[in-house]
């Protein structure tokens, strides 16, 4: 409103002084003129002249010219201005904002599609990257279900080696209920009649062998409880399973026959009398001490054996989930369905599942073909053959430690009598 009232101010003011210019370019033009007649510009001037003399006439074109100029304002602002500019004006203004708010809608609906398609843009990439991050290959699924039971498979085979190493210790202590409880003769005994029972080859010994009773016997495994590389050495998987109330195998009952002929072949004698102190051992403890030695030099040496066992003794029923999947890499690798039972058996071994996962995948050329995948899983699959690295270094570890403590043992029972030589020689200076 406020600057409807100045333009209706200022454009009268401004025709005024445009007539005013008018005028001075007229006198200019009658004082300067070159083309009309000699008489007319000084009777103009004459005219001019008398007109200003006096004030007779000034007033009266002040008042003239001031009533011309208000009637010129009313005309300018009423009919003009309002009538004229106004309204279109105001159209205009109306027309102005149509268009500006329908520029901003539309800017509005480019804004909102830029949103939306950036919001479309940031979820199908995260589509495509969980698709392609988040779809494990047939690698990867292969080593996460061959690793389900090498936990309690491991577990299961540390109870078989406690089980062993209790058992040996047992028989060379005489401990009641054990095989060699009445001593040497006794285990023996009982060790011959089970070799002519189920160990005995009637070719051995030139063929001359008439306590052999293994001919007809369905049950008879000869050599079994001799032959090293037959019984622990070649089978993957032992058929061995020491849980509570769980049957004897034949297997079981060969491994023990294994370690009876390895370790303790003579059983630490049970007499303590003169004849068996001699006339340097006057004390039956010393003598008792000095088979717990003996007992425990086998023990160290027993635990070896033990221990191979153990990492070959069969899974427990409830870790068979395993064995098809691991039957699948060995069938890969071109082993015979039909043969693959007798390499691995139907409940694999830690033994025989630590070397599929960590020797016999690496031989396939579709496992390498496999390993052209996206980021992630290639990175799933470095996280899952390290950790099955780790499984094998431990598994190596163990078995360093266990020959260190046999080389420490076969050192100090070696350097046993020269110890003794050295402390006799100090007892007897007096040192």
């Amino acid at each position: 409103m406020k600057m409807l009232r100045r333009m209706t101010f200022v454009f009268p003011v401004l025709l005024f002084c445009a007539f005013l210019i008018a005028a001075d370019a007229a006198w200019a033009r009658c004082s300067g003129c070159k083309g009309c007649r000699p008489d007319d510009c000084p009777k103009a001037r004459q005219h001019i002249a008398n007109d200003h003399a006096d004030d007779k006439y000034e007033q009266s074109i002040i008042a003239d010219a001031s009533a011309a100029m208000d009637a010129h304002r009313v005309w300018l602002y009423e009919s003009f201005f309002k009538q004229q500019v106004l309204p279109t004006l105001m159209h205009f203004t109306e027309q102005m904002t149509a268009i500006a708010a329908k520029q901003i809608m539309t800017v509005g609906i480019l804004l909102d599609a830029d949103q939306q398609l950036s919001t479309q843009r940031v979820l199908q990439e995260g589509h495509s990257r969980a698709q392609k991050d988040y779809m494990p290959s047939q690698n990867l699924c292969s080593i996460g279900t061959a690793v389900r039971s090498l936990a309690t498979t491991e577990a299961h085979g540390d109870l078989a080696v406690r089980f062993l190493d209790a058992r040996q210790l047992k028989r060379d202590l005489g401990a009641a209920g054990s095989v060699a409880t009445g001593g040497e003769d006794q285990d023996k005994l009982q060790r011959w009649a089970e070799y002519t029972k189920t160990y005995c080859r009637a070719t051995d010994n030139n063929g001359i062998n008439p306590e052999c009773k293994t001919a007809s016997s369905g049950s008879a495994r000869p050599g079994a409880d001799i032959s090293f590389a037959r019984m622990i050495e070649e089978p993957r998987t032992l058929d061995i399973n020491v849980a509570p109330g769980a049957p004897e195998t034949p297997t079981l009952r060969d491994v023990l026959a294994l370690g009876n002929n390895l370790y303790g072949h003579t059983v630490l004698t049970r007499s303590m009398n003169e004849q068996a102190l001699g006339p340097q051992r006057n004390s039956k403890d010393h003598v008792y001490f000095a088979l717990r030695t003996i007992a425990a030099r086998r023990a160290v040496a027993q635990h070896s054996f033990s221990s191979i066992v153990g990492l070959k003794a069969a899974a427990p029923e409830s870790a068979t989930n395993t064995w098809q999947y691991l039957d699948a890499a060995m069938a890969e690798l071109g082993v015979p369905p039909q043969e693959i039972d007798g390499l691995i058996g139907k409940n694999p071994s830690h033994y025989a599942q630590l070397e599929i996962l960590a020797k016999r995948i690496f031989q396939t050329p579709s496992f390498y073909a496999n390993l052209y995948d996206g980021p992630a899983n290639s990175r799933r699959k470095s996280v899952a053959l390290r950790a099955v690295e780790r499984m094998l270094d431990q598994a190596l570890y163990e078995s360093q430690l266990r020959q260190e403590m046999v080389t420490s043992v076969l050192l100090s029972s070696r350097l046993h009598k020269r110890a003794q030589q050295a402390n006799n020689k100090l007892n007897e200076s007096g040192g």
